[in-house]
């Protein structure tokens, strides 16, 4: 149900936000996201992926390596934002007012970073609909913000937020499930070196659904206003939402002994097959 119910909500969300917003919101939001996209891809180590896949996922030295390495990149992919939006803003995109949320937006590695290890582990367990339901929960809340914020500023900063406050509303309810497992930091340099091999099958994936996925932006923001960048965004994001749907029906969570399925969230790092 939460599969079904998640891709409604963010294309009809999406629907009613067009009546609050104009496209030039939508082009500052598609350009954020896009950026975002970017430092997360090519900073990429794929913990998770290690936690479910790995013989020794569940040992506390993995798991309180693998949260502090992530929060580690998630700080580094923060600062890196926080200080090149003006850059990125003026010289790059030529809108400088573009910094501020590049800024604020900034912030959401870490929140997210902050996360527990309970969703990885829950997708080892065979219990992905922990994960699913968090997220349904989540995004159910962070619409209901979003939309009625919107509803009285008429900006895109209801976006930034309600994207902030999923993820932080994800950081929190992690720590409602396996109550026995919490991170602290910790770098045992065994660990960090399986980690950062692993890393080695990830980054080839990560660059090319960088490449695939973004370079078409880079050339419509040279060819688009920020009018008509904001209507491909959303074009964009609501057929992915369709097409995606059919997928996440098929969700079967991989362990270390099988192959992750065409539905599962970190499948896109290694071939699928069908689930059984």
């Amino acid at each position: 149900m939460a599969h079904k119910l998640a891709p409604a909500l963010a294309i009809g969300s999406s629907m009613v936000l067009t009546r609050f917003l104009n496209p030039e919101a939508y082009g500052i939001i598609t350009i954020i996201l896009s950026i975002a996209f970017v430092i997360e891809l090519l900073a990429d180590i794929n913990v998770t992926l290690f936690i479910i896949r790995d013989e020794n996922g569940e040992q506390p030295r993995y798991l309180n390596t693998a949260w502090t390495m992530r929060l580690g990149r998630a700080a580094l992919n923060t600062g890196v934002l926080l200080i090149f939006a003006p850059m990125i803003a003026s010289s790059i995109f030529r809108l400088p007012e573009l910094t501020a949320p590049l800024r604020v937006f900034s912030i959401s590695f870490i929140i997210g970073a902050l996360q527990s290890m309970s969703f990885p582990v829950a997708i080892r367990r065979k219990r992905a609909r922990i994960t699913m339901y968090s997220d349904l929960v989540s995004t159910l809340l962070s619409t209901a913000f979003t939309l009625i914020y919107c509803y009285y500023s008429r900006d895109y900063w209801g976006i930034v937020y309600g994207m902030l406050l999923q993820r932080a509303l994800m950081s929190g309810l992690s720590y409602l499930f396996f109550r026995d497992i919490r991170p602290r930091l910790q770098l045992d340099w065994v660990a960090a070196r399986q980690i950062l091999g692993f890393t080695k099958y990830v980054m080839p994936s990560s660059l090319l659904t960088l490449a695939l996925s973004q370079f078409d932006k880079i050339v419509f923001l040279r060819l688009f206003d920020l009018q008509l960048l904001g209507v491909y965004g959303l074009a964009g994001n609501i057929a992915q939402l369709v097409q995606n749907s059919p997928a996440q029906s098929a969700h079967c969570a991989p362990t270390r002994r099988e192959r992750p399925t065409c539905g599962s969230a970190p499948a896109r790092a290694l071939p699928c097959r069908p689930p059984r």
